[in-house]
């Protein structure tokens, strides 16, 4: 497959964007390819890190587009490591043989509102239902209708295999770094009450991607607490039911292995850090 048409979309600085500029001359040149909108391209080149690239994924995922990701920002684990313009350009050419789609699943989010309002948002990395007030949050959490916890503490979140890694506070809060190609979705409690009176769930839960996740709060009125998907706040909810649907989008990297880090790798050279020399 070639491509003919792509979009460029480059984070602000003026490294991401002079590789922008460069890359949009070679294209120019190419005569077989050209630069459009995000809304008619048939990839949509992202420069940029992490947060750039969810930012992205959320503005454009509708259009059904495929992203290629080039590593512009401090870690990257969603990006592809940064290569000559000339070269990227080249590999485009044969997109088929130069690249593979990796397919990531969103988690839809059906919240209420403590006016009785219900809406619907959608996370690809985690989702955060957290205090408001000073005083700790009291939850019920029930999965697939069966209460799990009365919890207690600053808020609960539902990581995907992808935020797992892809954001400290699932790590942070001791969840586990999950392998994208596993099918599931993590329940971590943030900073629970540690009183044996409270009962709170001190562990991460890990469910199938089938499980139905609900929270509510049984204190609304003297402990409210907010929805926060991706780093987006959505303001005060009462009830919020999190699960998987059919609905993902598909980040583009490189086939060649020397260009290529796996999952593993990835872990080690933008979590953990290389083994310390004795």
């Amino acid at each position: 497959m070639s491509v003919q048409s792509v979009a460029i979309i480059a984070r602000m600085g003026p490294e991401a964007q002079q590789y922008a500029g460069e890359l949009r001359r070679l294209i120019a040149r190419s005569g077989t390819m050209r630069v459009v909108a995000p809304k008619t391209a048939e990839v949509i080149i992202l420069l940029g890190g992490d947060g750039f690239l969810l930012s992205a994924i959320h503005k454009y995922q509708e259009l059904g587009k495929p992203f290629l990701g080039i590593n512009f920002g401090d870690v990257g684990f969603f990006t592809n490591p940064r290569i000559r313009p000339w070269r990227l350009v080249k590999l485009l050419g044969r997109l088929a043989r130069n690249f593979k789609s990796q397919w990531f699943p969103f988690v839809q989010v059906i919240y209420k509102t403590p006016a009785g309002e219900t809406h619907t948002a959608f996370a690809f990395n985690e989702v955060m239902v957290e205090r408001m007030a000073g005083q700790a949050l009291h939850l019920d959490i029930a999965i697939n209708g069966v209460l799990l916890n009365n919890f207690s503490g600053d808020g609960v979140m539902v990581a995907t295999p992808q935020g797992s890694t892809g954001y400290a506070i699932n790590l942070g809060g001791g969840g586990a770094a999950v392998h994208p190609e596993v099918s599931c979705m993590m329940l971590v409690p943030v900073n629970p009450q540690k009183a044996w009176k409270y009962r709170s769930l001190l562990f991460p839960v890990v469910l199938p991607k089938t499980g139905l996740i609900e929270i509510s709060n049984r204190s609304q009125h003297k402990r409210p607490v907010r929805l926060v998907c991706d780093g987006k706040k959505f303001g005060e909810v009462f009830e919020v039911a999190i699960s998987f649907v059919d609905r993902a989008v598909s980040l583009l990297e490189f086939s060649d292995p020397k260009l290529r880090t796996d999952y593993i790798k990835k872990l080690v050279d933008k979590i953990i850090g290389p083994p310390r020399e004795e």
